[in-house]
This record gives C-alpha cells, structure tokens and sequence, in this order.
C-alpha cells in the first residue's frame, strides 16, 4: 500500500461551535481527514476497484493453517510462497491437466538436457533445530522415462546464510507414474532454518527433454522423525524402550536380502536389536541383517524354522541410514520376520522402530 500523503486532524471542541461558519482552515481539516481515512483503507475502492486489506487470495496471500510447514505445497494457491527460475530454453507454470493432489501441479519443462529446465524455490525460512531430522516429501513424476529431477533442502544459520545443502531425491531417469520422494534429514548442527527446492531437468543430467510435476510438498515437524514405507514409527527412549510387537506380512523369498524397514535415529548411540523369523521350509533357515548407510553389518544372523531370537549390538550416529533386511539361506524358500524389538544398551537415544 503507497504511503500516505495528508494528515488526519482531531477537531477541537472550541472550534464546533454550530453558531459559527465554517473556516476555510477547518474545511481543509475536515478534507484532509477525510483523505487519510480513503488512502488507509485503500482509497481506490471509491473507483471500484479492490480495497487493500480485503484479503482475497490475490491482493494479500491466504494463511496456510495445517501441519504443512511449506506454504502452498500443493500449488493451489496461485504462485504464492514460491520463486521460479527457468533455465535457458525452460519453463515454469502451475497446471490443473496434470496433478497427485488437489486441482493443480507445477510443471517444469525443459528442451535441452544440457541447459535444463528451471527449480522453483520455496520463499519462507522455515524454522529448524540443528541436528535434529526434518522429515520431507513430495509427489513427482515426468512426461517421458530419462528426464532428470531433484528435490533439495538448503541449510542457513540464525542470519539466514545458506551453510549446506542436502540431496533428498535425484535422479536420472524420473518415473512416469506419480511417485513419492521422502526422507527425514538431520539439519546441520548449525542450522536454524531450511527453504526447499524443486528442480526439472538437472542441467546435464538424464538423456530426454519434456515436462516434470510436482506436487503435495511437505514439511511437517509433528510427525514421527523417521517413516518407513510411509508408516508412523513407535518411539524408544531410555525409560521406555519397545516391547516386542508383531510385523504382519513381511516376507521375502530367496536368498537375496529384501529390505523390509528402514529408519534414521535421531541421535547417535548404541542398540540392541533382536528378532524371530521363520522359513517355509524346515530344510533353510531365515537370515537378516541391517546394512547402515549401505553397509551391511556383521555379523548375519539366522533363526530357525521353530522360531529362536537371534540379536546383536550394533553402533550408529545421528541420521545414519538403517535398513533392515531378511533372506532365506535357499532359493525360492519364504521367508518371514515375526516379531523384532529395539532396545537401548545405552538409554541416550531415540529411535524409530521398523513397524508396520
């Protein structure tokens, strides 16, 4: 709103005397008055147009109310919360042929791989904690196999300069089908705020040209640290670690590890994991193992087709990637994890059980 050009006068009681005319000093008080009200309400409504404060969605922005921290994730709201920059050749709109959630998407097109399409940056500094995980996600999906996409949180400390950045997804080849990127990160211990960011086409990147959506981005504090196969996870703490609790269907078959959970601790320490398979047949037993960051653990353990829990300690830091695995010792053999528990050999952490 421009600012405002006249003064607003009180009127002074010895001057409104019905008995007397009107000075031409009191007639420009009365104007002026009467001109600053317009200007701070927003004087052109006299011409019909909008007034300032009406709050439409068009000349103020809606408040978001939710759990969503990114305002307008979903592209419903106009372009509003976000700041797109198309690459050479590229461009950048919000389309209602094409979504995974409400009426609209962003659609990023590029025609030329090695220029790219263009990103488009979530505007707010969303309040983090450093070291602690920040759980994201967001639908995307592309026109043709072999278009290149990324979904990145940038970090910035308390004067909001960027420190880091951190990869959530990217790839090469996007699907063509709506697809969900998700992943808790843990803020650098530094950080006290994040923006995100939503790339199609990485310059360089993929080997075909078209369009890439995205949709439904989501950052939200209140859920769990860590998501498994988009389940919320059960909480241990030094007081009240897991009880043993039943995974319905989780089941492999063969000798190649089938990774039936994963999960990110929220600090670092050292745990004891224990679990109870079973084969569907008595000839092979059941493996599993953990792999942290990708790198399985020793030792495997394996259990018995009568059912015998089988456990080890195993050492992690803060927003290590663990997998939980299973495996038969023969091809073609089921295999199948009953129960599991983690519990603490040192009561310093929280962390995500693997929970259906």
């Amino acid at each position: 709103m421009a600012d405002i050009t006249v003064s607003y006068g009180l009127p002074i009681a010895a001057q409104l005397d019905p008995g007397q005319a009107a000075t031409s000093g009191q007639a420009n008080q009365f104007r002026d008055s009467i001109d600053f009200l317009q200007q701070w309400m927003g004087g052109s409504y006299l011409a019909g147009a909008v007034v300032d404060h009406n709050h439409d969605g068009v000349n103020s922005a809606k408040l978001a109310i939710g759990p969503n921290l990114v305002r307008n994730g979903g592209f419903e709201d106009g372009d509003n919360n976000w700041t797109y920059t198309p690459y050479t050749g590229g461009s950048i709109a919000r389309v209602t042929s094409a979504h995974a959630s409400g009426q609209t998407a962003l659609a990023i097109t590029l025609t030329s791989v090695a220029n790219g399409g263009g990103d488009a940056l979530s505007n707010e500094y969303i309040a983090v904690v450093g070291g602690d995980l920040v759980p994201i996600m967001a639908r995307y999906w592309a026109t043709a196999a072999g278009i290149s996409s990324r979904l990145r949180v940038y970090w910035y400390d308390k004067t909001q300069t960027q420190i880091s950045y951190t990869d959530i997804m990217t790839s090469a080849d996007t699907p063509t089908a709506a697809t969900l990127a998700s992943d808790s990160v843990a803020a650098p211990a530094t950080a006290r705020y994040c923006r995100l960011e939503l790339v199609g086409g990485v310059p360089g990147s993929g080997t075909a040209t078209g369009t890439v959506y995205w949709d439904a981005v989501i950052l939200n504090m209140t859920l769990a640290s860590n998501l498994i196969q988009r389940r919320m996870l059960r909480k241990a703490t030094a007081n009240n670690p897991i009880p043993s609790m039943d995974l319905p269907a989780y089941s492999s078959s063969g000798t190649m590890p089938t990774t039936i959970g994963s999960g990110r601790p929220a600090r670092g320490g050292t745990y004891q994991i224990r679990a109870l398979l079973s084969t569907d047949d008595g000839n092979y037993t059941a493996n599993y193992r953990l792999l942290i960051n990708g790198n399985p653990t020793s030792p495997i353990f394996s259990s018995s087709t009568t059912g015998e829990w089988k456990g080890f300690s195993f050492s992690c830091d803060a927003g290590d990637k663990i997998d939980f695995q299973i495996y038969s010792a023969g091809s073609g053999i089921g295999v199948h994890c009953l129960r599991a528990t983690l519990d603490e050999d040192e009561p310093i952490a929280d962390f995500g059980v693997f929970y259906g």
